[in-house]
């Protein structure tokens, strides 16, 4: 068995387009989401 831990700390260009940086700091240096794959 494998298990993959998925954790993104990305924002694409269009959402900091949209809000601005500002905006996703707190998400990027705190983030909430974080997913787990496992294979067998």
């Amino acid at each position: 068995m494998k298990i993959f831990w998925l954790v993104s700390h990305k924002v694409n260009t269009l959402g900091v387009r949209q809000e601005g940086q500002e905006f996703w700091q707190d998400f990027l240096k705190y983030t909430p989401i974080i997913g787990i794959e496992c294979v067998k």
